[in-house]
């Protein structure tokens, strides 16, 4: 898709598909993106929905995505650095490292499809304050949500089984951090360099 202005996105999958740009909010070029589709589908993007290659959408303020969209690649999102809001659909299952380096994000819920969150998922959101994350998330990965400097509203779910490497480390907004009974992997390093962690508790 082609907004005749340099700029543009790389979207695939079937069905129909929606994708609106509104008026500029600023000389900068910052725009609101809605995106909605009918049928299956996926955002290919290799970092970038809005802007080129160099940018990888610093541009994008807000995005609300379609609740048919199944899936969401790595780096779908990646380097959004302007981004404060997106919505992810019901249908997600997968999101991968979309939202690594999206330093202006700072609230994010997960739908119930979503089983674990992935390698770098949100590495350096540095605003991102607020994660409500979905009961039946199993696993949170390598780094996920590594240098998330204002991370404190954050409840473990009850079916969290496994934290791996980094996975909090330099969360330093983080006063007590809960670990379920269902937890039975805590990595060497998963809640390392915790500058405000008063207490840990476990079951």
């Amino acid at each position: 898709i082609d907004w005749g202005d340099g700029t543009g996105a790389s979207l695939s999958g079937s069905g129909n598909v929606s994708v609106q740009k509104a008026a500029a909010y600023s000389n900068e070029g910052d725009y609101l993106i809605k995106i909605t589709c009918a049928g299956n589908y996926s955002v290919h993007t290799s970092g970038y929905i809005l802007g080129d290659n160099s940018t990888y959408t610093s541009a994008l303020l807000k995005c609300y995505l379609g609740n048919n969209i199944v899936s969401l690649p790595n780096s779908a999102f990646q380097k959004c650095s302007s981004m404060q809001y997106i919505t992810i659909p019901k249908a997600i299952t997968n999101i991968g490292s979309a939202f690594a380096y999206c330093t202006s994000l700072y609230s994010i819920t997960f739908p119930n499809a979503i089983t674990a969150i992935l390698t770098q998922t949100f590495y350096a959101n540095h605003s991102l304050t607020v994660a409500v994350l979905s009961q039946n998330i199993t696993a949170i990965g390598l780094s996920a949500f590594q240098y998330c400097y204002k991370l404190k509203d954050f409840v473990l779910p009850n079916n969290l089984a496994k934290a791996e490497n980094s996975a909090f480390n330099y969360n330093c907004s983080l006063n007590i951090l809960k670990f379920p009974n269902a937890t039975t992997v805590i990595e060497n390093t998963a809640i390392a360099y915790q500058q405000g962690l008063t207490k840990i508790i476990f079951g």
